[in-house]
This record gives C-alpha cells, structure tokens and sequence, in this order.
C-alpha cells in the first residue's frame, strides 16, 4: 500500500502532501509477487486518487449554514461526493474544510 510511507497521513485538506512529490506504485505483479512493474504517478494524479476530482472555484459563494463552506474566486476543492440536487461535497484546500456548495460555482481542472 502506498499509504504505509506515510504513517502520519491525513486526507483532510491533503495539504500534507509535498509539493514536488513524485510517487512509485505498482502497476502490475504476478500471484507470486514477482515481475512487478512500476510507472510514476503525478502529484495531481495522486491528489485526485487520495482526495478526489480538483475543481477551482469560479465564482465565490458566502455559506447559507454550517454544513456549508466559504468559497473564494481561484480557491481549490476536493470534491468527494456529487448530490443529484446540484451541490457538492468537498473539502477546501486552503482551509482543510469540508462542506457543501453549489457545484456550479466551480469548474473541473
């Protein structure tokens, strides 16, 4: 697993990550556990598997609720769920919060 170098990981916010970090996993091994293969993993690669899609944020949105989450012109945002209403669930990348927002205010990237 490639969690087990990072024994202190925390997904939330996923501001542990260093910004130059290039990580190995496999992509293929036999039954034996031979013969494995490795291919490099980009950082946004990575985020996206670990934290979930990234979206910016296109227009800002002041929170209507606690369950909400404050969102900036250019901030970053993990969404982890998509609601069939329109909203989404994410965590913010500048804060480390997670929230709901309208996902018309945030565009994929």
């Amino acid at each position: 697993m490639l969690l087990q170098h990072w024994p202190d990981f925390q997904v939330q916010g996923c501001s542990c990550l260093p910004s130059s970090l290039q990580a190995i996993i496999p992509t293929h091994q036999s039954s034996l556990g031979s013969n494995v293969s490795f291919h490099r993993v980009s950082d946004q690669e990575l985020l996206t598997v670990l934290c979930g899609p990234t979206y910016r944020v296109v227009v800002p949105y002041p929170p209507q609720s606690d369950a909400e989450i404050e969102l900036k012109e250019g901030d970053i945002v993990f969404v982890h769920k998509k609601r069939e209403d329109g909203w989404y669930k994410g965590t913010l990348q500048r804060t480390g919060r997670t929230g709901l927002f309208p996902g018309s205010f945030v565009e994929s990237f």
